[in-house]
């Protein structure tokens, strides 16, 4: 029972960890708060962060319509090995 306890609790503290890490990744003025940095360097961060969203936008989109085809090749009534492979 008590390696039980003990993987709930780390796995509890690495969900905590994650959602910490993905609540600075979507408010980035939070993150930046703590870094001391100047209006011009906070300027620059937020340029960059948009840079990188308009970088990763199509390859989201691109990986979305992957996993969809994947999805299809796995669950369909003709199952392939070598498209599911392929996809």
């Amino acid at each position: 029972m008590r390696p039980i306890i003990a993987v709930f609790i780390v796995l509890s503290f690495v969900g905590l960890a994650f959602s910490q890490e993905m609540e600075a990744a979507h408010h980035p003025h939070h993150f930046m708060a703590g870094l001391n940095l100047s209006e011009e360097q906070q300027a620059k961060m937020l340029d960059l962060q948009l840079q990188h969203q308009r970088e990763a936008l199509p390859i989201r989109a691109e990986l979305k319509v992957l996993r969809a085809k994947l999805k299809l090749a796995i669950t369909g009534d003709n199952y392939n090995e070598t498209q599911v492979k392929n996809c």
